[in-house]
């Protein structure tokens, strides 16, 4: 038996609320960028394990930049469904995320019940699933 769990739209007031956050991260990040130095100094290099370390560390910091990036998009993305009057609504089923949920991940696009669907249908389908923080298909996927 299916559990539904119920949700309300969002009132004028939680919009306005979630939308300073959305506007905060997007500020935040964006800030954060500008900060993002991937340069290395010839001093820093004195001998491999110092170039082996400096190859990790930039390594580390790219991926977390491409992170900021994925999320910097859904909270743009987030953004326009606030503008476009569709925000807090599932894009699957077309019902209430709620506030809740949306407190939480304020760039959910899905209400709780559909994405624990859709959570279901990519582990039960690993071959078939998008990888998404690359866009790819992992078809062909060795484990």
């Amino acid at each position: 038996m299916s559990r539904r769990l119920q949700a309300r739209y969002l009132t004028k007031k939680e919009t306005e609320l979630l939308k300073k956050e959305l506007l905060k991260h997007q500020e935040e990040i964006s800030n954060k960028s500008k900060r993002v130095d991937l340069s290395t100094s010839p001093d820093d290099l004195a001998d491999e394990a110092d170039l082996a370390s400096s190859d990790m560390a930039k390594g580390m910091e790219a991926r977390q930049r491409n992170r900021e990036i994925l999320y910097l998009k859904k909270v743009i993305k987030a953004l326009e469904r606030v503008e476009e009057g569709s925000f807090g609504r599932c894009e699957a089923c077309d019902m209430p995320i709620g506030f809740g949920r949306l407190k939480a991940r304020p760039t959910a696009e899905c209400c709780i019940n559909c994405k624990e669907e859709q959570e279901k249908h990519e582990n039960t389908s690993v071959h078939k699933t998008q990888h998404k923080s690359l866009g790819r298909s992992i078809t062909n996927a060795r484990f």
